[in-house]
């Protein structure tokens, strides 16, 4: 889920002057900017709403990587480097 898109698929979507907001400040180098996106992602609620789609997706993940054979496909597949790599971006911090 891309982070522009959290306001429309919010539980409670952003309303006009949410989404005049964001597009005015989205990408703008400010403090006040920055605390105006922040602002309106607290509104919404969008880490929690984040958080529960990243747990979501990491278990879906995880039942798809342990369908590869633990010693690797046929084709290649290597269920550890699927592992590592999920490993590597779930609960990431930029």
């Amino acid at each position: 889920m891309c982070v522009d898109t959290l306001p429309l698929m919010s539980d409670s979507p952003a309303d006009l002057r949410e989404l005049e907001l964001l597009q005015e400040n989205y990408g703008v180098k400010s403090s006040d900017s920055e605390a105006k996106i922040k602002a309106v992602y607290k509104e919404l609620e969008l880490s929690r709403q984040f958080e529960e789609y990243e747990a979501s997706s990491y278990e879906q993940l995880n039942k798809l990587i342990n369908e590869i054979p633990e010693q690797g496909s046929e084709d290649g597949l290597k269920r550890e480097i699927f592992q590592s790599f999920l490993a590597k971006v779930y609960k990431r911090q930029k």
